[in-house]
């Protein structure tokens, strides 16, 4: 029979920040462990090294919750989490080895400014805005199973649902994911992008091979341009982006007017712009509705392949004087 020794209030501190933990620690780390702890500080980027992968925001942070060991399982209990204005819970039931970690989770976070937590890709300035996300799921060896994830902010919505599979071996993978913007430009500034401003909708199924991933039955529409087809990522010797997409209108004036020609950050083109739209008329007297391509990378660097692509571009044309 294992003995069990007692933690009251037991006080430190690392990277700056102050922890507290109590509860009971088993004689053996893994056999009858139960501990609460509690992690408060004034630097959440002190712990970038934790994530070397992604960027932390800076500020106060604090971290509270129950754990449980035991030789076969971890047990996260009400595991709070509050940085930068928003606040989290974890929620985990795992199985051991973590090498072929099993078990069901839940993850869910709200705060009132998302960008924070997002890569910055543009020079603009992000624009705060709230955001609530939730995940539910199981961990299955070497695959997550989502039964259910959204997150949503005033400007996109995305959901998923399904298996998603890791390498080596994306066999598994048979996951469903939708994405809804009224307004594109304004998703954009929550990462700095300047985007037009066109409500956006993609829906697609994605599904893999031992060294490939795929998105069958993608399907959407972009401001008045509707899209359809599939696109293929191989993941072998060379990498190749494999696309076959299809559109009845085809507008793409939104992305090549000029810097000039557009609303300081909302992405609107100027009024009295005028742009030339490929509709399905013209595409039927000489422009093939069709555009297919290859994007091939091999050793750094990038090659396409196009074949029934659709010559040449249509752009945004100033009115003239």
């Amino acid at each position: 029979e294992s003995r069990v020794s007692r933690l009251d209030d037991v006080r430190g501190t690392v990277a700056g920040a102050d922890v507290r933990v109590s509860g009971r620690l088993g004689d053996q780390p893994l056999q009858g462990t139960t501990l609460d702890l509690a992690v408060e500080g004034p630097r959440l980027e002190a712990f970038a090294g934790l994530l070397p992968d992604y960027r932390l925001p800076p500020g106060k942070f604090r971290v509270a919750g129950a754990l449980a060991l035991t030789p076969r399982r971890v047990k996260l209990t009400g595991m709070r989490l509050a940085a930068a204005g928003a606040q989290g819970t974890v929620d985990a039931d795992i199985e051991l080895p973590v090498s072929a970690v099993r078990g069901e989770f839940l993850v869910t976070a709200k705060g009132k400014d998302v960008t924070p937590f997002l890569p910055r890709l543009g020079k603009l300035r992000p624009a705060k805005m709230p955001f609530d996300l939730r995940v539910r799921g199981q961990a299955q060896g070497g695959a997550w199973r989502l039964d259910e994830a959204e997150f949503n902010t005033d400007a996109a919505r995305i959901s998923g649902s399904g298996k998603l599979d890791w390498a080596p071996d994306f066999s598994a993978t048979a996951l469903k994911v939708t994405v809804s913007a009224a307004d594109l430009a304004a998703a954009g500034r929550l990462f700095a992008l300047r985007l037009p401003a066109q409500p956006f909708d993609l829906s697609a199924e994605f599904s893999g091979t031992p060294t490939a991933f795929r998105a069958e039955r993608a399907s959407g529409r972009l401001g008045t341009t509707d899209f359809d087809g599939r696109l293929q990522l191989e993941l072998g010797r060379r990498t190749v982006l494999d696309v076959d997409f299809h559109s009845d209108l085809l507008d793409l004036t939104p992305f090549t007017a000029d810097e000039n020609e557009l609303d300081e950050g909302n992405g609107q083109i100027k009024r009295g712009t005028e742009g030339v739209r490929l509709n399905e008329r013209e595409i039927h007297e000489g422009t093939n509705k069709q555009a297919a391509g290859r994007v091939i990378e091999e050793k750094g660097n990038q090659y396409v392949e196009l074949s029934n692509a659709i010559p040449g571009y249509i752009a945004g044309q100033s009115p003239k004087k």
